[in-house]
């Protein structure tokens, strides 16, 4: 048997709390990562959840890595497209004068 190792930097944390826009069934979920103390207004129709596991999925043909998330300790482990509103929130502080 061949041993192999891989580095993987996942863009969330347990704990963390997203916005998650309603998709069609089978779509891969968009999450918006929400920085703790953060208020957000949106334009879509979005969920708030809380990560609450998160599993790393190797393929060693591939030489892929693929995250999938367990959300409010629901028990099922989905893929998200994450996505940090960095430059949504300079520009609210920016507007805000922070």
């Amino acid at each position: 048997m061949k041993a192999e190792f891989f580095k993987a930097v996942c863009p969330l944390e347990i704990g963390d709390t997203v916005a998650i826009k309603t998709t069609k069934d089978g779509e891969t979920k968009e999450a918006l990562y929400l920085p703790q103390g953060c208020t957000v207004i949106t334009t879509a129709a979005v969920a708030l959840h809380k990560v609450t596991d998160i599993a790393t999925l190797h393929y060693l043909k591939k030489g892929e890595t693929q995250f999938l998330y367990e959300l409010d300790a629901c028990g099922k482990y989905e893929p998200l497209t994450v996505k940090v509103p960095v430059r949504e929130f300079a520009e609210e502080l920016k507007r805000l004068g922070r």
